[in-house]
């Protein structure tokens, strides 16, 4: 069972590893490797404390949770930096332990933000991903347009990102109920509380 919620202080660990597990693998190749090195535990540790002691960041946060294992993945959001015309906010991040990948996961953090953002009046949203990133296929299932390829400055490094947008968060929120991810068989639940 797979539940996503708001995530608290206590979180900030565990979103650190995933989030530096994922760039220092994931990105491997991608990003270049004096860029992926400048990213430090204490880097993670003070920007995550950072997030948790701002309410109104902090609240742009969501994880997902595995019963006795703890949290595997994480969304955030905020606003287009730099803006873009058209679009309301950005997901800035979307990453999930490799082990719990191809589970639904992903979708699931992804319409628990869309229905976060849209509660807060928001209509709109779009995400750089990096140019070799394997989630390309994915963020096109969940209905977002390409919308172009740009360069993204990142620790010094001028990496290329491509641009996807859902300029109308319903269309990501009606992902809720497409059923498992393609060539997945594993059953799971998901657990929102009304918190979100």
């Amino acid at each position: 069972m797979v539940t996503i919620r708001q995530a608290l202080p206590g979180d900030a660990d565990g979103i650190g590893a995933i989030w530096l597990e994922a760039f220092r693998v994931g990105y491997r190749g991608i990003v270049p490797d004096e860029a992926i090195a400048r990213r430090t535990d204490e880097q993670a540790e003070t920007y995550w404390t950072m997030r948790f002691a701002d309410p109104e960041r902090a609240c742009f946060v969501v994880v997902a949770e595995v019963p006795d294992v703890g949290v595997v993945g994480f969304a955030q959001a905020g606003p287009c930096e730099p803006e873009e015309p058209g679009y309301d906010c950005e997901l800035w991040k979307l990453y999930i332990r490799e082990a719990y990948h191809r589970r639904g996961i992903g979708r699931m953090l992804m319409v628990a933000m869309a229905d976060r953002l849209a509660a807060r009046g928001m209509r709109s949203m779009l995400l750089r991903a990096f140019v070799g990133n394997r989630a390309d296929g994915f963020y096109e299932r969940m209905g977002g347009q390409f919308l172009r390829t740009e360069p993204y400055e990142i620790l010094g490094a001028d990496v290329p990102t491509h641009l996807y947008g859902w300029p109308d968060l319903s269309t990501l929120q009606e992902t809720r109920d497409r059923g498992e991810v393609p060539g997945v068989t594993t059953q799971r639940t998901c657990s929102e509380p009304e918190t979100l």
